[in-house]
């Protein structure tokens, strides 16, 4: 079977030739994922040298609708061959004949703003007045003397961004032999254990399950109401991390900034605790030398996650002193940056376009299990053994205004 890709009135066309059959009906769904990848969400299938379909060709063909409807995106099969008409039509499938539906009208030029080369689409702006920081226990205490951490219970809301070292857990002692990276949006929770285990665990608001963290430090904020941009680098582009959130930062007008956002990965640059420091076993302190620190903290070598979807949540400031500053870490040269950022890692599913709620859009990214990893993300901008900074290629982010701290 032959597979060709044009673009052809505003969407993308595959030319399929040959035989769908079990075998190539895999390569058919493998181009077709390249294709949402690169953010195609328009598909055309151009059946006319079909000469033959059977069920698994079926399966993508119901497949691919289903997921480009969920994307609010458009599927047709044009210029069916008789084998694939005949076979479509006897198992009622005759919707899937005909032309895609317009492309949709272009946003206006006032509905955009362009900060160091990245374009923010706003599609909804802030609905509410500036929010608090919550600061939770004391990040000192990773370095400090461990044994003596007292973990505080944070109530997970389905409005709030939280991020930190904990644990989910009924009570701190569940908790503490656990404690790893962690973070909540949009009324989920997951962690990263700090036990031999080391599989990312997960809470979803549903009914009154709500999820419940004990963390020895967190960063926490309300995002209800937040403004809501997209960005798009374009198929084979990406943007750098600190330049999507420093154009965040700037399109709010505030100095500080609660960000989440769900989004394509080209790569992922970062650090997760290895195991505990409030184990039982554990020695006082994480070592932060080298080499001991390779004994405490995993890193990334190299960017890594490519082509996957992750959820990012932090804070984001221009310089700042008081008792934010020690949540906080550089996320460039010259401390001009500073924030706390952690990743949820997804495999691939392409993303809606257009206006999103942040709630199921996060519960969507949970839907098929586990997150593969949870990262702390750093910029290594170490000169030439750094893996740089993580790369992001479209996606929708949150932003809530963050006017007063408070401990």
């Amino acid at each position: 079977m032959e597979i060709t890709r044009r673009e052809a009135a505003g969407a993308v066309e595959l030319e399929v030739s040959g035989r769908l059959d079990a075998y190539w009906a895999d390569h058919l769904a493998a181009a077709i994922e390249e294709s949402l990848q690169v953010g195609g969400h328009r598909l055309r299938l151009d059946m006319a040298r079909v000469a033959y379909m059977s069920s698994a060709g079926i399966r993508v063909l119901l497949r691919t609708r289903k997921q480009l409807q969920a994307l609010e995106g458009s599927f047709a099969v044009v210029n069916p061959s008789a084998a694939v008409r005949s076979v479509l039509e006897m198992v009622g499938l005759q919707m899937l004949f005909g032309e895609p539906e317009a492309p949709p009208t272009a946003v206006s030029a006032a509905s955009k703003f362009v900060s160091g080369g990245v374009e923010l689409e706003v599609v909804a702006t802030n609905r509410g007045t500036r929010r608090e920081c919550q600061l939770v226990g004391d990040p000192a205490y990773l370095t400090g003397d461990c044994a003596s951490a007292p973990l505080v219970r944070l109530a997970v809301q389905p409005t709030m961004l939280a991020l930190g070292i904990g644990a989910i857990a009924d009570d701190a002692s569940d908790a503490r032999p656990r404690c790893g990276e962690c973070l909540a949006a949009g009324g989920a929770a997951a962690y990263l254990p700090g036990d031999a285990n080391g599989v990312p665990d997960y809470v979803v608001s549903e009914g009154t399950l709500q999820p419940s963290l004990h963390v020895v430090f967190a960063l926490a904020c309300d995002m209800s109401g937040a403004a809501l941009v997209r960005f798009d680098a374009g198929a084979g582009s990406s943007f750098g991390l600190n330049a999507i959130v420093r154009a965040c930062l700037e399109l709010s007008g505030a100095a500080t900034v609660g960000i989440v956002a769900v989004a394509e990965s080209a790569g992922l640059i970062g650090a997760a605790l290895r195991r505990s420091p409030f184990a039982e076993a554990a020695p006082s302190g994480v070592a932060l030398e080298f080499p001991t620190v390779r004994e405490w903290i995993s890193f990334t070598p190299e960017r890594s996650h490519l082509q996957s979807v992750t959820l990012v949540g932090g804070i984001v400031s221009r310089p700042v002193e008081g008792p934010l500053r020690r949540f906080l870490r550089p996320l460039e040269t010259g401390d001009a940056l500073v924030g706390h950022l952690h990743a949820a890692v997804f495999r691939y599913r392409p993303l809606r376009k257009g206006a999103l709620d942040l709630e199921p859009t996060v519960a969507g990214l949970f839907e098929e299990g586990v997150p593969l990893t949870i990262l702390h993300l750093l910029n290594d901008d170490r000169p030439i053994v750094g893996g740089g900074e993580s790369l992001l290629v479209r996606g929708a982010c949150w932003i809530a205004p963050i006017e007063s701290i408070v401990r």
